[in-house]
């Protein structure tokens, strides 16, 4: 588990433009141990503007744009087996 946590606030005037949060250092968790958790913050001023603050996540880099085939297939096999359970509740329906 991830004990201490760092937060870099990024502000401009008034606004909080982003929030960013990094764990380091992972903590092993044993039964009856006790653990110790902390946490920094740091305010930086930024020139972004508040209007500007989801451009970050428009980003390509921000996002690894890899196709998640086992995601995809996952989704079709679901679309399957409910498109069959529908299929044979109206077969049955249909036959009486």
């Amino acid at each position: 588990i991830y004990t201490p946590k760092s937060f870099v606030i990024s502000y401009n005037g008034p606004r909080i433009i982003s929030v960013n949060m990094t764990a380091d250092d992972p903590v092993l968790v044993r039964a009856g141990a006790q653990l110790d958790f902390s946490y920094s913050v740091e305010f930086v001023p930024t020139t972004d503007e508040y209007s500007d603050r989801f451009v970050r996540y428009l980003d390509n880099d921000f996002f690894q744009h890899q196709i998640h085939w086992f995601s995809i297939l996952n989704a079709f096999m679901m679309v399957l087996l409910l498109c069959g359970v529908v299929a044979v509740i109206l077969v049955r329906t249909l036959k009486r």
